[in-house]
């Protein structure tokens, strides 16, 4: 039902090697949470995921709107590249930041009482004095 490969269109095999290329890239990210070692397509995956990027190739070869993926001649492809080697490190940072922030400790925020505000315990410049969020307190 789609087109032959010739001139106008990359073969399956070449379009595989870029399927592949696709999931090893990201481990080529110097940030966390990179490498990965489950992303890239290991042997024992590689039946299942020639039979992913042939359907892939088919859909891109049937459909007039994905067809610039399996065309040479396009910059398309190269394009997406472009931004996916900026915006792939970017994501990963922002993962990386937000991990970092729920690590670290959140304080309990002080109840509203009736009782005369106590003074703070001697605490050393720099230093916050612990707060146990499960305590109890006291009926003075």
């Amino acid at each position: 039902m789609g087109l032959e490969p010739g001139p106008a269109l990359i073969g399956k095999d070449e379009f595989y090697h870029v399927f592949k290329f696709v999931f090893a890239a990201p481990n080529m990210i110097p940030a966390p949470p990179f490498p990965i070692q489950s992303l890239p397509i290991s042997e024992p995956e590689e039946p299942q995921a020639r039979a992913a990027s042939d359907v892939v190739y088919e859909i891109c070869e049937e459909s007039t709107f994905l067809r610039w993926m399996i065309e040479p001649q396009s910059v398309w492809m190269q394009r997406l590249l472009v931004v996916a080697a900026f915006a792939g490190p970017k994501a990963a940072a922002v993962v990386s930041e937000l991990k970092v922030r729920r690590a670290q400790p959140v304080r309990p925020k002080a109840q509203p009482s009736d009782e005369p505000a106590k003074p703070a315990a001697s605490v050393p410049d720099g230093e916050t004095p612990f707060v146990d969020p499960y305590a109890v307190p006291s009926a003075s």
